[in-house]
């Protein structure tokens, strides 16, 4: 098994500070996959298959995104208003992405 891999059946509870980070990048791919999705329709078409597998991979994202939103929310419904952007409201780099300035 892969060093921290889990079986499928684990009881796992991030935390929200892990979920914070999740919904970032999530949020974040899902951006980048659609400016991505619009350029390939720009460039080659619509109707070509490099579109519609883009189209396709966006919605997956989109349910993976939606899906651990409502993991979040099960976990910690004591959550407030301002979590609602969590998954749905940023399209910032996650950190370990973020250019760093060479001084």
């Amino acid at each position: 098994m892969i060093k921290g891999a889990l079986s499928p059946d684990t009881n796992l509870k991030p935390t929200t500070e892990e979920y914070k980070e999740l919904g970032r990048e999530l949020s974040f791919l899902c951006h980048r996959l659609n400016d991505v999705s619009l350029r390939l329709a720009w460039m080659m078409g619509m109707s070509k298959k490099p579109y519609a597998l883009s189209r396709k991979a966006l919605r997956d994202l989109d349910q993976c995104r939606t899906a651990a939103e409502h993991m979040m929310w099960e976990h910690y419904p004591e959550l407030g208003y301002e979590w609602s952007t969590v998954f749905f409201g940023t399209n910032e780099l996650p950190k370990d992405l973020e250019y760093k300035s060479i001084e």
